[in-house]
């Protein structure tokens, strides 16, 4: 039964996460032409923005951690379950789990990026990057990053990309970005 609450809670934040991605979220240069339905709006929302969803029973706020962007969902009901939907990745925080409290319980990955191979460096990576970005170009970000040393900072400028390390409970993730080209790395396992 609880995981079929998680599995409602994950499915409700993406629908809405998504909703306000796909059809909020997007600059003066992106800008649509099409009109809502009618009984429809589309809302533009900025940085501290709440939203509402009584009839789910969520509350979600754009936000963000380390200077990206997220949509951080909170059911209000008792479920103790947590959503953040970030650009490329959305996380599941199940707050009755023991462990790392920052670390999600689930990470599930977008598909806006695709797979540039693992890169053999410490413990081993799993490379993935936007598409309009090559994979070689990927593999040397990286390299530099870990030459750096820079996986024992949270967060750290490589080659003009913004670079931010997570604790996974598993492994960690870093994700680094610069404009709209994205890399993430994702360990083997601890």
């Amino acid at each position: 039964m609880k995981g079929l609450g998680a599995l409602a809670i994950v499915t409700g934040g993406a629908a809405i996460g998504f909703a306000v991605y796909a059809f909020a979220w997007h600059d003066d240069r992106s800008a649509r032409t099409e009109r809502p339905a009618p009984g429809h709006r589309v809302l533009t929302l900025a940085q501290g923005d709440v939203v509402l969803v009584p009839a789910a029973g969520a509350r979600c706020s754009v936000s963000g951690e380390g200077g990206f962007p997220n949509f951080f969902c909170v059911h209000t009901g008792r479920t103790g379950y947590h959503v953040v939907l970030w650009k490329d990745s959305a996380d599941l925080y199940d707050l009755s789990r023991r462990g790392e409290p920052l670390a999600p319980t689930y990470t599930v990955p977008g598909l806006l990026d695709r797979s540039c191979g693992s890169l053999s460096a410490g413990i081993g990576w799993h490379l993935r990057a936007t598409p309009n970005l090559r994979c070689p170009s990927a593999r040397h970000l990286m390299s530099v990053y870990f030459r750096r040393r820079a996986n024992r900072r949270i967060s750290e400028t490589v080659l003009g990309y913004m670079c931010t390390k997570r604790d996974l409970r598993d492994g960690e993730h870093i994700r680094c970005v610069r404009a709209a080209q994205a890399i993430s790395a994702t360990s083997f396992g601890y």
